[in-house]
């Protein structure tokens, strides 16, 4: 058998106040663990954009002394808030209620305030607007759509995150880690947003088929948040419909397009052209370009 198809083991991420808690369980390609950081803010994004919350080996809520760009090893890790026995946990994407931007999602736009971030016309900012807009070969464009990577901040850089045990080891091997090529006027916020849907994706908080205190939007379309215990039968309304990034399907009406605007895909993201030719120039072309970039999510 080959070695990359071997089960390894993963770090996991667990509730400290719960029998049934795993939160997330995360492939380990960070040098065979896991980005501290990128851990602790997907664990917060779940529990409702807690930032303050942290990773502790223990349910006992010590903090881990590994700093934020410390690989954390396979194993069994907490997420705690201080001072908070049972937080609540946000069931899916569709109740997160910090910043998000799908162009098939303008309601959740408006709900969410984001164009405070964004002053122009909502559906071409989704759609066109710089700010949420990068370049994307076609593989990896479908791979994002389909949640299998997140672009995250390690280092004061951002960088691919591999959230996705492929069979093809080269998807892990040459895109993990990598760089971004460089960007203009995007905002982080949307990098944020696009690493909520990713993680609500890989959650398994909900699978575990226990009653779960969960924080849940009004039905009202209003962004006011109740927590509340809910059994099996009450959230499972929450797990029918999987996060998937793409929007094509849902727009009204084909946009035209030049036969330059054609080797793009308009959306939240678009790809480059440049994934056609022999292998050897395909193989440079899809490497992003390494770039320092000192801003954060926060």
């Amino acid at each position: 058998m080959d070695d990359h198809l071997i089960k390894r083991p993963r770090p996991a991420v667990e509730h400290p106040d719960y029998n049934d808690n795993f939160l997330l369980k995360l492939p380990a390609f960070d040098s065979g663990g896991i980005h501290h950081d990128t851990a602790r803010i997907a664990c917060a994004i779940l529990a409702a954009c807690r930032w303050d919350g942290f990773l502790s080996s223990t349910r006992n809520r010590t903090p881990l002394s590994a700093g934020p760009d410390e690989v954390l090893p396979p194993g069994r890790y907490y997420f705690c808030i201080e001072g908070e026995d049972q937080y609540p946990v946000v069931p899916n994407f569709d109740q997160f209620t910090a910043h998000i931007i799908p162009s098939g999602q303008s309601d959740w736009w408006q709900r969410n305030r984001m164009s405070i971030l964004y002053t122009g016309n909502i559906e071409q900012c989704l759609d066109r607007s710089a700010k949420n807009t990068i370049l994307l070969r076609r593989d990896l464009h479908k791979m994002w759509d389909d949640n299998k990577f997140a672009i995250v901040p390690k280092a004061g850089k951002w960088a691919v995150h591999v959230l996705w045990h492929s069979p093809i080891v080269e998807i892990q091997e040459r895109s993990h880690n990598l760089e971004l090529q460089p960007l203009a006027d995007v905002s982080r916020h949307f990098f944020l947003c696009r690493f909520a849907m990713a993680v609500f994706s890989k959650s398994v908080f909900l699978t575990q088929k226990v009653t779960r205190k969960l924080a849940v939007v009004g039905d009202n379309g209003s962004n006011h948040v109740r927590v509340q215990n809910m059994a099996v039968d009450e959230y499972q309304q929450f797990c029918m419909t999987p996060t998937r990034a793409s929007d094509r399907s849902q727009g009204p009406k084909t946009r035209q397009r030049s036969a330059a605007r054609d080797l793009v895909d308009d959306g939240y993201t678009t790809e480059e052209s440049e994934g056609t030719g022999d292998d050897d120039s395909e193989e440079e072309r899809g490497r992003p370009r390494k770039r320092k970039w000192s801003r954060q999510y926060e």
